[in-house]
């Protein structure tokens, strides 16, 4: 696993030093001990998570071990009994002016596409993340959306100093997937439609002078804001306010995520919308599954969101977006509206989704009851050739058992002398047998079960039908004269 580490010190003016292993680390700790009253103000930008560093700066600064460990974790639920999930912690046991830990995504186009790796799960072979796609009409999208942390701890001191340490993910350069056997497969990235905005171009300050941060990783994108935006921020004398830049980068990659999902389902709604003729069952089938997974991962970026607001002590309602008592709006730097937002916004592409998933259910219904109604009419027009072959059957079985069972010979054929004698026994057999079919017929239940009573029943039934459209044909008479 591969790990960087950066420290930004000094923060006005600050040059990120790169640290590649534990004793640059202890070294750069020995000899940035703070000295005096002067304030000390450092950031600690870690990259993966490498087992020496975390060791030395979990002693320095005695951070509890669960805020290395839940960064960790990559696996949403568990049910094995010594299985790890990565729950959210309840309130009571966060701590926002502190320490924070953010879940978010970031919307990817691989190379090769993200789509060649199948159905099965596909991962980070660093962090092992999952990396998921969706399909529409059976066919899988080129994006991938990654699943990311970023966990921030900070410590204050007396003098004014303190002390920020921020774990990001590496970027993604390799996966692998259980279609191909989990073998490693090396790709190149981009960020969806260019990647999140930059959320402080508009300052007249930075207009023209740098243009924006890399959006590779999430590492060189805060190297870029310490370096380039620090002194938008008005007061340093918090370590949280360093923690802006977290935030706004989290909710920024959140607002493509709105913008990557709102994007699916509405693909699925105009594929019920524009749609011509009967939608077949095996068609429908396949959008109703692909369906799921949008709505199981609309709840899932609904919970994180609903987390984050929680672990940044947000209230969970709807922004804000009055202006404040001068007329001007919130500053750039408001975060709680941002992901206030954002919250409304998957809630509301969560019920367009869960609508639509009803109305896919809907359409299996009437495509089912669709292919029932076929099956009933063929089954309908079976019965009645079943029904026309057993009448043919009943005229012509007579005659022929008649000829058996007298032993009657060439003078009964036709155009025998005795052929009359053959007639006259033969064809009163005919109604005999079509009157016992009848009888049979019109004597079984619901239950295939023959007796009279069933048969009274019939009889009855029919002569009432046919006084009621003999009163009918009255009626109309009447009104006609």
């Amino acid at each position: 696993m591969s790990h960087r580490s950066s420290i930004t010190s000094r923060v006005m003016d600050a040059v990120p030093a790169w640290l590649q292993d534990e004793d640059e680390l202890r070294t750069y700790l020995e000899r940035s001990s703070s000295s005096g009253d002067s304030p000390r103000r450092r950031i600690f930008l870690m990259e993966g998570l490498n087992p020496g560093l975390i060791s030395i700066l979990g002693t320095q600064f005695n951070i509890d071990p669960s805020f290395f460990a839940a960064h960790e974790r990559t696996i949403l639920w568990n049910p094995d009994q010594d299985g790890v999930s990565d729950n959210n912690l309840p309130p009571s046991m966060q701590n926002p002016m502190k320490a924070f830990r953010l879940k978010y995504y970031e919307v990817l186009k691989t190379n090769p596409g993200i789509q060649q790796f199948g159905a099965g799960r596909t991962a980070c072979s660093v962090t092992g993340r999952h990396v998921g796609t969706s399909r529409l009409n059976g066919e899988f999208y080129s994006c991938g959306v990654l699943r990311r942390k970023c966990s921030f701890w900070s410590s204050g001191e007396s003098n004014g100093g303190w002390d920020v340490v921020i774990l990001c993910d590496p970027p993604l350069r390799s996966i692998e997937g259980e279609a191909q056997g989990n073998q490693v497969t090396h790709i190149s990235t981009a960020p969806f439609q260019g990647g999140y905005l930059d959320f402080t171009k508009e300052s007249i300050a930075y207009k023209g002078k740098v243009l924006g941060p890399p959006k590779t990783c999430m590492l060189e994108d805060l190297c870029f804001y310490y370096q380039h935006r620090i002194d938008l921020i008005d007061s340093l004398a918090d370590p949280m306010a360093v923690a802006v830049f977290v935030k706004k980068i989290v909710a920024f990659q959140y607002l493509k995520l709105v913008d990557y999902l709102r994007a699916m389902v509405a693909e699925r709604e105009l594929l019920l919308l524009r749609r011509n003729g009967i939608h077949p069952v095996d068609w429908v089938e396949q959008q109703w599954t692909d369906l799921q997974a949008v709505v199981q991962r609309g709840s899932e970026y609904v919970e994180n969101v609903e987390a984050i607001h929680l672990s940044l002590g947000y209230p969970l309602a709807e922004p804000d977006t009055r202006l404040d008592s001068n007329g001007e709006k919130a500053s750039w730097a408001c975060c709680q509206r941002d992901f206030q937002f954002i919250l409304m916004q998957l809630r509301g592409l969560k019920r367009r989704a869960d609508q639509l998933n009803d109305s896919m259910m809907g359409l299996v219904s009437m495509a089912g009851a669709r292919e029932t109604l076929k099956g009933n009419e063929r089954s309908m027009r079976e019965a009645k050739s079943v029904k026309s072959l057993t009448l043919a059957g009943l005229v012509f079985i007579p005659l022929v058992f008649t000829s058996g069972l007298f032993s009657m010979n060439d003078r009964y054929i036709p155009g025998g002398s005795y052929f009359w004698v053959y007639c006259a026994v033969a064809l009163p057999m005919v109604p005999i047998a079509l009157l016992g079919y009848y009888v049979l017929d019109k004597g079984y239940d619901e239950k295939a079960k023959w007796s009279f009573e069933t048969f009274k029943i019939s009889l009855q039934s029919k002569s009432l039908k046919e006084k009621l459209r003999f009163t009918v044909q009255v009626g109309e008479t009447c009104s006609g004269e």
